[in-house]
C-alpha cells in the first residue's frame, strides 16, 4: 500500500483541483459546458482516489470490450469451469455491470435503479415518443413538399409513408439514451412490473445449492425473459472459490452502453480497477470503438495495467480454413495476421497523435501487444467432452470437418482454448497485488492530472479567443460580418447539397452492386459432397433339389459387394454457418468503404470552408471552424446487424440424425438450397432496411447541415454581440476567469 507521504500529497492534488473549481464556480454561466466536465472530472477522480487508498483492499481486475465481445463467456470459463453462471445479456439495452466477490456462501445482490434514475429513463422514454411523432410530422411535411418538384427525391416521396420509414428515420437520429429508454420501459410495462415497489431497493438471492442453481434464479432479474431484467442497474454474485480472496472482478456491460445512468456507472468503477483485461472479437480486433476506450478512457483514469485479449477465435477459423494446408498453419497466420493489424494500427495513431497523453496510453497498448488470442467455446467442449450441448456439439463437428483425418480431442481443445495461459496471467497479477496498489495512487493522479490540465489547457484558449473578439469588433461590424457570412453560405447550399445527393445515388448503387456479389458468392456454399462406402455381405442360399430328397433342408453361404452413396448433414450446415459469416462479414465491410462517414465530412469540412476566405482579416477564424466542427460532428450514419437466426433449423428440422443415403441426398441438396435462400432473404431485407435507414440519415444531415452551420454562426455572433453592449464587463469577467486558469500549472 501506499506510504504516508505518497497519500499525503495525493490528498493534497485532489484538493487543488477542487479548489481551483471553487473559484470558477461564480462563471459557470459564461462557461457551462466546460465548467460541467471539469466539475465531473474532479469528483471522479475524487472517489476514485478515495477508494484506492482504502487499507488492505482487494486488487481490482475489470473486464471491459463491446458488447458481444464475449466477456461473460470469457469469465465463465476462467472462474466457473465453463459453467454458465453469468448470464448473457439479450440487448446491449438490457445488459448489467456485474461485480463477483468472494465470500463463503455462493449468494447474489441485485441492486434496483433508484427513483432519480427511474425518472430520468422515464423522461427520456417520453422526449423518445415525442421524436417520434415530430419525425413523422416532417417526414409528411417533407414529402408533400417534395412531391411538388422533379428529380432523385420527387420519385421516393410519391410513395405512402410508412411506420418503416418512420422507424428507420427514428432508429437512425434518435439518441442512444432514448431508445435505450423506451425499450426498459415498453419491458417494464410487459412484465407488468409494479416498478415505484422495488425503486432504491435491493434483493438478496441466497441458499442456493451451486452456482448453476444461482444463474437459474438470476435469470428473473437479468435474464433475456426475466420480470425485473429492465430495473436492474448491476448485480453482485458472491462465489465460494478461494482463487477469488484477494482479488474483485468487474464484469462491465460494454462500453458502448447506451444507458446513460449504468454506463456512468461503468466508467465509475473503471476508475477504481488496478488492471483491465481488453476483449476484443478476432473478426474486428481493436476497431474504432475499442480504440476510443483505450485512448480517451485509460488515460485520465491512469490505468497502465492492461491485458489484451482477442476473443471468439473460433468464429474464425472455419472461414479462413481454406486458405491453409493444416490446422497447425491455419493457427498460425490467423494470429500472424492479426496481430499484424492490430500493431499496424497502433503504430499509425501513434505517428499521427501529437497528444503526449495519447501516446502514452498507445505506448501501453503497443507494449501489451501481441494480445492472447483465446477461445471460450473450445474451452466448454473440452470441459464437457462427454456430455456437450447442442451449440458446443455444433462447433465441435464444425472444428472435425476444417481438415480431413482432423479429430480435436479433449487436450487439443483445451490446447486451442488457451485458458489456461488467460489463468496464469490472472494469477501473475495477483502475485504483483502489492506491487501495483502502491503504484496506483501515483498513476491515477497522474491520469487526473493530465486529464485536468488538457480540459484547463482548452478553456484557456476559448478565454483567449474570447477576449481578442470583444477587443477587435464592435456591434456596426460584426453586423456587417453576420450579414455577408449569411449570404456566403446560402450561395454555396447548392454544392452542399449536391455533395451529400451524389454519396446518397454512390451508395444506394453500390449496395445493389453488393447484394449481387453476394448471392453470386453463394454458390461456394451450395455443394452437397457425396461419399460412397462398400462393404460386403453374405447371405445364405438354399441349394435343395425337390428330386434329390438327400439335399433337402441343404443351404450355402454366398456374398456381395454393396456401393451406396451418403452425404454428411454436418457439412451442409457448416456451409451454411460459414456462409452467414461471410455475409455478415462483407456487409460490415461494406459499411466502412461505402458509407465513408471519415471522407464525407471532409468533404462537408472542406466544401463549408470554401466558401470563406480565411485568410481575410475582415473574417475571424474562429467565427466560422468551431460552427463548422459543430455541424460536421452532427453527421452520423446507422451500424449493421445480421442478427441471430438459426439458419441450421432449416436443415436439421427435416433429418433425424447427421447422415442421408441415396434418395435422401437431393433432398438433403434442397435444404441446404433452402438455407441459402434464407440468407439472401435476411440479407436483401437487412441491406434494404440499412439503405433506407441511411437516405433518410443523410436527407436529414443535407436539410439540417447548412441551417445548423448559420444557426450556430448566428447564435455565437448573437451572444457576442450581446457582450458588446457591455464590453468593458465581459472583457472583466473572461480576464478574471483567465486569471484563475493561468494560475493551474
Amino acid at each position: 500500500m501506499p506510504g504516508q507521504g505518497n497519500t499525503q500529497m495525493v490528498k493534497e492534488k485532489v484538493v487543488q483541483m477542487q479548489a481551483v473549481l471553487q473559484r470558477l464556480a461564480p462563471f459557470q454561466h459564461v462557461i457551462p459546458r466546460q465548467y460541467e466536465e471539469l466539475a465531473s472530472h474532479t469528483d471522479c477522480i475524487g472517489k476514485d482516489v478515495q477508494a484506492a487508498m482504502v487499507q488492505g483492499r482487494k486488487l481490482r481486475i475489470a473486464v471491459v470490450g463491446q458488447v458481444k465481445a464475449g466477456k461473460s463467456s470469457f469469465l465463465n470459463a476462467v472462474l466457473f469451469g465453463g459453467n454458465g453462471v453469468l448470464p448473457k445479456a439479450a440487448t446491449p439495452m438490457t445488459a448489467a455491470l456485474t461485480m463477483i466477490r468472494y465470500a463463503p456462501e455462493t449468494k447474489a445482490e441485485v441492486e434496483f435503479y433508484d427513483a432519480a434514475d427511474w425518472e430520468k429513463i422515464v423522461h427520456a422514454d417520453e422526449k423518445y415518443q415525442e421524436f417520434c411523432e415530430t419525425v413523422k410530422e416532417r417526414l409528411l411535411a417533407e414529402r408533400a413538399a417534395v412531391k411538388k418538384g422533379s428529380g432523385l427525391f420527387a420519385q421516393r416521396a410519391s410513395a405512402e409513408l410508412r411506420q418503416e420509414d418512420i422507424l428507420a428515420v427514428v432508429n437512425s437520429e434518435a439518441p442512444h439514451d432514448q431508445k435505450a429508454a423506451h425499450e426498459l420501459v415498453v419491458m417494464a410495462q410487459k412484465n407488468g412490473l409494479d416498478v415505484e415497489r422495488y425503486l432504491g431497493s435491493r434483493q438478496v438471492i441466497e441458499g442456493v445449492a451451486s452456482p448453476m442453481d444461482l444463474m437459474d434464479k438470476l435469470q428473473n432479474f437479468v435474464g433475456a425473459e426475466g420480470k425485473f431484467t429492465p430495473i436492474v442497474r448491476n448485480s453482485i454474485i458472491y462465489y465460494d472459490d478461494p482463487a477469488l480472496a484477494e482479488v474483485e472482478i468487474i464484469d462491465t456491460p460494454g462500453i458502448n452502453d447506451p444507458v446513460i445512468s449504468r454506463g456512468r456507472r461503468t466508467k465509475e468503477m473503471l476508475g477504481q480497477c488496478d488492471v483491465v483485461f481488453v476483449l476484443s472479437q478476432c473478426s474486428q480486433f481493436l476497431d474504432a470503438v475499442d480504440m476510443e476506450l483505450l485512448v480517451q478512457n485509460l488515460p485520465a483514469k491512469g490505468i497502465k495495467n492492461i491485458v489484451l485479449v482477442a476473443s471468439q477465435l473460433d468464429a474464425v477459423l472455419p472461414g479462413e480454413s481454406n486458405k491453409y494446408a493444416n490446422i497447425q498453419q491455419l493457427l498460425q497466420g490467423v494470429v500472424h495476421k492479426i496481430g499484424k493489424r492490430a500493431a499496424s494500427t497502433v503504430e499509425d495513431l501513434l505517428k499521427q497523435s501529437s497528444n503526449e497523453t495519447e501516446r502514452d496510453i498507445l505506448q501501453q497498448l503497443k507494449s501489451a501487444l501481441p494480445p492472447i488470442f483465446i477461445s471460450s467455446m473450445a474451452f466448454n467442449m473440452a470441459q464437457h467432452f462427454d456430455h456437450m450441448d447442442k451449440e458446443e456439439r455444433h462447433f465441435y463437428d464444425l472444428y472435425n470437418s476444417m481438415y480431413s483425418g482432423l479429430v480435436f480431442d479433449k487436450n487439443l481443445l483445451l490446447e486451442l482454448s488457451c485458458l489456461p495461459r488467460i489463468t496464469g496471467v490472472l494469477e501473475a497479477q495477483k502475485q504483483k497485488k502489492e506491487e501495483i496498489l502502491s503504484g496506483r495512487l501515483q498513476e491515477l493522479i497522474k491520469g487526473a492530472e493530465t486529464g485536468f490540465s488538457l480540459q484547463m489547457e482548452e478553456l484557456r484558449k476559448t478565454i483567449g479567443s474570447q477576449i481578442a473578439r470583444l477587443q477587435n469588433e464592435d456591434v456596426e461590424s460584426l453586423q456587417e460580418k453576420e450579414k455577408q457570412i449569411v449570404g456566403r453560405i446560402n450561395k454555396g447550399r447548392g454544392s452542399v447539397d449536391g455533395a451529400f445527393e451524389n454519396a446518397i445515388i454512390k451508395m444506394q448503387r453500390d449496395f445493389e452492386l453488393l447484394k449481387t456479389e453476394i448471392k453470386g458468392v453463394s454458390s461456394d456454399f451450395s455443394s452437397v459432397r457425396e461419399q460412397t462406402e462398400t462393404y460386403t455381405k453374405t447371405y445364405s442360399v438354399s441349394t435343395s433339389k425337390w428330386y434329390k430328397p438327400w439335399t433337402w433342408g441343404s443351404s450355402e453361404t454366398r456374398t456381395r459387394t454393396i456401393t451406396s452413396r451418403y452425404a454428411n448433414v454436418h457439412e451442409s450446415i457448416d456451409q451454411v454457418e460459414q456462409f452467414v459469416y461471410e455475409t455478415e462479414r462483407r456487409l460490415k465491410q461494406a459499411i466502412i468503404s461505402i458509407v465513408d462517414l471519415p471522407r464525407l465530412k471532409t468533404q462537408m469540412r472542406e466544401g463549408a470552408m470554401n466558401l470563406f476566405d480565411l485568410g481575410d482579416s475582415s473574417f475571424d477564424a474562429d467565427d466560422i471552424l468551431r460552427p463548422i466542427e459543430r455541424a460536421v460532428n452532427r453527421i452520423t450514419v446507422p451500424s449493421v446487424e445480421f442478427g441471430d437466426r438459426d439458419y441450421s433449423s432449416l436443415i436439421t428440422k427435416n433429418f433425424s440424425s447427421g447422415r442421408v443415403e441415396e434418395s435422401q441426398i437431393s433432398s438433403l441438396r434442397e435444404a441446404q438450397r433452402a438455407a441459402l435462400k434464407a440468407v439472401i432473404a435476411d440479407m436483401e431485407k437487412v441491406v434494404r432496411g440499412k439503405t433506407d435507414e441511411m437516405v433518410h440519415s443523410l436527407e436529414r444531415s443535407q436539410k439540417e447541415f447548412v441551417d445548423s452551420l448559420l444557426k450556430d454562426i448566428q447564435e455565437d455572433l448573437a451572444q457576442l454581440r450581446e457582450q458588446l453592449k457591455n464590453k468593458e464587463a465581459a472583457l472583466q469577467t473572461y480576464k478574471e476567469m483567465l486569471g484563475v486558469v493561468e494560475e493551474v500549472k
